[in-house]
This record gives structure tokens, C-alpha cells and sequence, in this order.
């Protein structure tokens, strides 16, 4: 019987030694170190081990040398009782498949969803929300996809890592199908969940900014007209001090709003006796990105609130500005709890809890009051149109 002693690469304190006959072929060699080492190598068939004569010039390396990866000749000496001792045989384990990890699918469609706007865009949100990552299995080259289109029909694909957040995605999905205020509302949307396995180096997130509406034959072309409108403005401008209806603390440690356009850009562009009025700072509201959605229904079906002036002071109020009071009134219920929660402080609450009255500070009155009118009254339009398509029973 012969003794050698082994060591696997790359793996620290792996020498160990076994006993073979001098007879015994490179074979019965991998089936005694697969035998001496049976719960390390049990998913590993002993012919798929690779050997190796652990020599380097003429000398046998050491266990020290296998550790540290140094395969240089090392002397054996007085090495060898301090457990540093030479090693025969090199063990090299065949490479490892990629390891596929459980996730988890969510599947599904939306009907008519070609002849809504801003579905698609609605979906990107949710999705990058709850975390979804694009299925590497339906990537082309370069290209991810998520949601396409199918004729009329939107194709749901979105993958996750938690089944949680899976579950979470779907089950809003389907409240987005019953919530008046969504896009989505009405149209009929299936969905399914499933575990699959994918390996987790080839996920990429999806996020909402991912959303082109140009790449396709969609219809939703909003996002697309609000981000050419849409510039960003900090808390050492005049815009955000006094024309801003939120408290500051909801703008983050950086202090930034999103300037949007009381009257649309589109409309004043349209209309020669309103072109003055796209690029005239008393046109604009400072708002948070969630308080710009809600008041220009960038991703809800109407706006969810109206913004009507009360009144106007005769003079100036703080330097060459007026103040203009407002009465701030919510969609529904739900949406006032949300607006009541952000406005800046010395807002007064109506009776019902619907209406909020706040106030700005502008340079020219006239062309704030101008522009607010008109958008009280496209907001009313809205809710009337919704109002008239919708169902007088459940």
C-alpha cells in the first residue's frame, strides 16, 4: 500500500491522505479520494475529478503552497513536521454550473390596453416599485422587454426575487382594474404567479424611467410632452419660496420641486393671445413629483385635485408680489387625506374634508389668475367626462 497525500485547490485546509496499492490505476486513485472525502465531493461522480502530480520543478509542493495558491518549489525539510509537509496529489473539481436561483414570475395581460393612454407607463411604475427584474430569458442581444404589446392587448412579464413582492405587484394590478382614479380601471387584466429559476448575474432591474412611449405604437405620449415641459427647481429659488403649496420637509434634504405649468405648455403654444404666458414665471407651481401626478393626471385616468384662486390682495405682500388664496379641493375622500397630509402649514380644512384653502405668492396676478382659471376648468371637464362614463350601479 502506498500513502498520498492530497490537497484540493483552491480550498483552504483541504490536504488530507489516502491509501492505494501500487497497482492501482488513476481510477481506483479517484474513487479512494472520492470514498475518503464522501460529504465534499457527494454531488461530484469520482470520474469527474481532474489529478494532478503535485510537482513543480523537480520538487513536491507543500500543503502551504496549495493554500496560499503558490506553486513555486518550496524544499522540504523540518517544514514537513509542522504539518507543512509535501503534497502528491493535486484535486481539482470540475467546474460548477451557473447556480440557478428560485425566483418568482409574474405573468398576465391587459385588454384594450392599446386604447388607453398611459397604462404602460402605469405598469413601468409598479413594476420597478416592487422591485421587478427583466426575465434574461426573453433578452435579444442588448434588449430587455417587460411589457410589450400584442395587437390591443399589453403582455405583463416581470420577474422578482421575493415571492412576496411577486404577490404584492399582482395583487395591485388587480386593485388598479377597480380604482377610479387609475388608467387601468375597467380594462380586464389576468395575471399569474410561478417560481422559476434564472441566474441571478443576468437579472437587470426594471425601472420607471425605462418607459419609452415612443418605442412603440402606444398611445402614451404624456410623459414624453410633461418631461419637455417639466424643469427642476431648489429651495434657493423665489419659485420654491413662494410659489409652493407643500410643506418644504416633503422635498427631500436637497430641497428640489418640479416647476409645472399652470396653464399647459401645449396650450399656450396653441393659442397666439396665451404665448406670453409659456414662459412667464407667475405660470408655474412649485411641486413634489407625487403632488405634479396628481394635479396633472400623469399617471391617473382624471386629475385628483382642482386648484381654483379665492381671492387676490390689492398691493404687494412680500417685495413685488401679491397673494393669491387658494382653495386646494381633492377627487374623493382618500386623495384629501393625502393632499391635507402635505400642504405647508396655516392651510385651513373644510367641514366635509375635502376642500384645503392655502395661498402662493406671484409677480403678476392677472397672469396666475388666468392661467388657474383655465385649469379649474379643464380639471372640471375631466370629472364631468368620468362622471358621465361611469356606471350608475355597481
Amino acid at each position: 500500500m502506498v500513502k498520498l497525500f492530497c490537497a484540493v485547490v483552491g480550498v483552504a485546509g483541504s490536504a488530507f491522505s489516502v491509501r492505494v496499492d501500487e497497482s492501482d490505476t488513476v481510477d481506483d486513485l479517484k474513487k479512494a479520494i472520492k470514498a475518503e472525502k464522501t460529504n465534499d465531493f457527494k454531488d461530484i461522480d469520482a470520474d469527474k475529478l481532474e489529478l494532478y502530480v503535485a510537482k513543480r520543478d523537480g520538487e513536491w509542493l507543500t500543503e502551504a503552497d496549495v493554500k496560499s495558491g503558490h506553486h513555486g518549489p518550496r524544499a522540504v525539510g523540518s517544514g514537513a513536521a509542522a504539518g507543512r509537509g509535501p503534497v502528491n496529489v493535486l484535486v481539482m473539481l470540475p467546474e460548477q454550473e451557473h447556480a440557478q436561483t428560485e425566483l418568482w414570475l409574474v405573468t398576465g395581460s391587459v385588454d384594450n390596453a392599446l386604447n388607453t393612454k398611459e397604462i404602460r407607463c402605469r405598469l413601468y411604475r409598479l413594476a420597478g416599485s416592487y422591485l421587478g427584474y427583466y426575465d434574461p430569458n426573453l433578452r435579444a442581444g442588448e434588449t430587455d422587454k417587460a411589457l410589450w404589446y400584442d395587437e390591443a392587448m399589453l403582455r405583463i412579464h416581470v420577474l422578482f426575487k421575493e415571492e412576496r413582492d411577486a404577490l404584492l405587484f399582482e395583487n395591485e394590478l388587480q386593485t388598479e382594474g377597480i380604482k377610479q382614479t387609475s388608467p387601468l380601471d375597467g380594462h380586464t387584466i389576468s395575471t399569474t404567479v410561478a417560481p422559476v429559476s434564472r441566474e441571478l448575474s443576468e437579472l437587470r432591474r426594471i425601472v420607471a424611467l425605462h418607459y419609452v412611449p415612443d418605442d412603440t405604437e402606444s398611445p402614451q405620449v404624456s410623459m414624453t410632452s410633461f418631461s419637455s415641459s417639466t424643469s427642476i427647481v431648489d429651495v434657493a429659488t423665489d419659485e420654491f419660496k413662494y410659489q409652493r403649496i407643500e410643506n418644504d420637509e416633503w422635498f427631500g434634504t436637497v430641497g428640489k420641486a418640479q416647476s409645472c405649468h399652470v396653464m399647459s405648455r401645449e396650450h399656450c403654444k396653441k393659442h397666439p393671445s396665451y404665448n406670453n404666458y409659456d414662459n412667464d414665471p407667475s405660470n408655474r407651481l412649485a411641486l413634489s413629483a407625487e403632488m405634479h401626478e396628481w394635479f396633472d393626471a400623469r399617471s391617473f385616468t382624471v386629475p385628483t385635485l382642482k386648484i381654483s384662486v379665492e381671492s387676490t390682495s390689492e398691493g404687494f405682500v412680500i417685495g413685488n408680489r401679491y397673494k393669491i388664496n387658494l382653495v386646494v379641493r381633492a377627487w374623493n375622500a382618500g386623495f384629501a387625506k393625502l393632499i391635507a397630509l402635505r400642504l405647508k402649514d396655516g392651510f385651513v380644512l373644510s367641514d366635509d374634508g375635502l376642500e384645503m384653502r392655502t395661498f402662493v405668492y406671484v409677480q403678476n396676478k392677472k397672469v396666475f389668475c388666468d392661467c388657474m382659471e383655465w385649469k379649474r376648468k379643464e380639471t372640471e371637464k375631466k370629472w364631468r367626462e368620468y362622471d358621465e362614463m361611469a356606471p350608475a350601479v355597481d
